[in-house]
């Protein structure tokens, strides 16, 4: 999922190519490096809220654990200074409140699955 994202970003199709093959981590680490696409501010949460339903629409056991979680809140805790998708928990982060884009964005499809039962 984080490789197709990264890769979304991308504005041109060289760039895009750099992401084949590679691990998670390392796109993570690319992805800093290439030069974005000029609308990437309007459609990155819309990109990784439809990378995040197709996640779970093809993991019906992951559906399930995401169902499972009723209506708790979900934070997307690390250690990596996320603050955007998450809410980094490391020494020197941990009192900066994250966005928590990523809990938000699977809370959302929690609820529609919820409420129209589908994905």
């Amino acid at each position: 999922m984080w490789k197709r994202l990264f890769t979304a970003k991308c504005q041109n199709f060289n760039d895009r190519r750099m992401f084949e093959g590679i691990t998670g981590s390392e796109a993570k680490k690319l992805g800093r490096r290439v030069k974005l696409r000029s609308d990437w501010e309007s459609v990155k949460i819309p990109i990784m809220a439809e990378l995040v339903r197709q996640k779970f629409k093809n993991n019906p056991a992951l559906l399930e654990k995401l169902l499972a979680t009723g209506d708790d809140m979900l934070v997307e805790e690390n250690t990596w200074h996320d603050n955007f998708y998450g809410d980094c928990i490391c020494p020197r982060c941990r009192h900066i409140p994250g966005l928590n884009k990523l809990g938000h964005i699977l809370m959302d499809l929690r609820k529609r699955c919820q409420t129209e039962g589908y994905l």
